[in-house]
């Protein structure tokens, strides 16, 4: 044994103890994580998530939650197998170190690689005795729900464990704190659980008042005061995306109404106040409870007459986020079925694109994820929309154009391709490559699709200038 060897074996628990909590401390950007990683810390540390001190397998288990963050980390975790021992922590018999297991698997479920890993291995049931234990603390069930909220956030084709819905509503019930309050609802919404009424925080209740500001002439009201609503929309968008938290609050207190009715006001010339209202409708549409909303509203039928009109120069941008909140409501079920069954959306997407292709090719970008989503998720409708050719007529219009470059093409190309490759008389390439577009050869392959909830963000992100966004 080298010397190094000799001395590390003859540190003692608190020395060691002291190490591991220097090193989670300088875990605090990506690079430096890479580097800890490309030194093989994971299998290093791995041997103290079974040490016989606490406080050891609590720091090893923080280290590697700080590592999780990463994709080279994540890996790391799961190639070396050390995922089931961590797992497994969450039996310990000290809080301390149950609690630091959970703080790992939230931080792993980030990522949905993690997310996926955790749910095939059930971690779900795990994270249900947590929640239901009446020894562990607030803190620990906290991150418990906060797991599995992310978990089916990322994942949300996953069945639900129903065996805890009843659980969640006697937390909801007994517990003070907001915080584990929020995360106990948007778990319930997720699952498409009915929500009891939601008290409004005083952040909420300003949200929505400063939406309805009017002019005042002496004492008396007068008209909307466009200017304030447009700072105000512009301010709740950016809350939103930095607390999503808020986004049942503001449902429940009557948020949906009021933004949409300030979609039919006078715009001014850059359609401002518009724009900001249907990016707030993107993050609302990522709530089932929101979506039940804009159902009920026709906020789709809104949209749908939106990217209808004739486009000028200063409204393309109000059209382009009415049609970036089609796509993002297309992305669930409910909300995509009202879109395909009663509002006639896909041939009324299909005319917009052929209007725009040639001339506005950025109002083209979500009106092609709207396709390319409608066939993605839609397996059985896809010989529906070969036999009547107009989504694929549309497709093959736009990948066949020189106006189609980059994303445009991309999402042009990928749904040609899916809905071509499921025709039972359609024969691929030895490239895989549909006929439209064989004989390009840098036709790009499909992308992942990207979460909801991010795609939202990225919307709002886009062009609100707002005081604190995360993008």
């Amino acid at each position: 044994m080298t010397a190094e060897g000799d001395e590390a074996t003859s540190l003692t628990p608190i020395q060691k103890t002291k190490i591991l909590f220097e090193i989670s401390n300088s875990l605090q950007d990506l690079q430096i994580i890479g580097e800890v990683c490309d030194a093989d810390a994971v299998t290093i540390i791995a041997p103290l998530l079974s040490d016989a001190n606490s406080q050891l397998r609590k720091y090893a288990s923080l280290i590697l939650s700080e590592l999780a963050i990463s994709l080279k980390g994540q890996i790391a975790i799961m190639s070396d197998d050390i995922l089931p021992r961590v797992i497994q922590m969450i039996k310990d018999p000290m809080p301390n170190v149950v609690s630091a297991a959970c703080q790992c698997l939230l931080k792993i479920s980030s990522l949905y690689c993690g997310s996926h890993a955790l749910l095939s291995r059930n971690v779900h049931l795990l994270l249900e005795e947590v929640i239901c234990s009446q020894k562990l603390d607030l803190v620990i069930k906290a991150r418990a729900v906060e797991t599995i909220l992310s978990m089916y956030s990322i994942c949300p084709g996953a069945e639900k464990v129903d065996s805890l819905v009843t659980p969640l509503y006697k937390e909801l019930s007994a517990t003070k704190d907001q915080k584990y309050k929020n995360s106990i609802l948007q778990l319930l919404d997720v699952w498409e659980e009915e929500l009891p009424s939601i008290a409004l925080s005083e952040r909420t209740t300003n949200h929505i008042a400063a939406l309805k500001a009017v002019k005042m002439i002496g004492d008396e009201k007068g008209e909307p005061d466009i200017e304030a609503r447009t700072a105000a929309a512009s301010y709740l968008l950016s809350d939103l995306v930095s607390h999503p938290e808020i986004v049942l609050e503001l449902v429940d207190g009557g948020g949906v109404e009021q933004i949409t009715d300030l979609i039919s006001l006078e715009p001014d010339n850059g359609y401002r106040l518009q724009r900001y209202a249907y990016q707030v409708l993107s993050v609302v549409a990522n709530s089932h409870f929101g979506r039940k909303k804009l159902i009920r509203f026709r906020v789709m039928s809104m949209a749908l007459d939106t990217i209808g009109r004739n486009v000028t120069a200063s409204d393309v941008l109000y059209v382009y986020h009415a049609a970036r909140f089609l796509e993002v409501a297309v992305q669930y079920q409910d909300t995509r079925q009202r879109l395909l069954s009663q509002l006639n959306g896909v041939s009324k997407v299909c005319e917009f694109v052929i209007k725009h292709y040639r001339v506005n090719h950025l109002l083209c970008l979500p009106a092609l994820g709207i396709l390319r989503f409608v066939v993605l998720l839609e397996a059985g409708l896809r010989e529906e929309l070969r036999e009547k050719g107009e989504v694929l007529d549309t497709l093959r219009t736009f990948a066949l154009s020189s106006a189609c470059r980059g994303q445009l093409r991309d999402r042009a190309w990928s749904a040609l391709q899916l809905l071509l490759s499921s025709h039972p008389h359609h024969h691929h390439h030895d490239d895989d490559t549909p006929p439209a577009v064989a004989c390009d050869p840098a036709a790009p392959s499909e992308p992942a699709r990207d979460p909801a909830a991010a795609a939202a963000a990225a919307t709002a992100a886009s062009s609100a200038p707002t005081p604190s966004s995360r993008g």
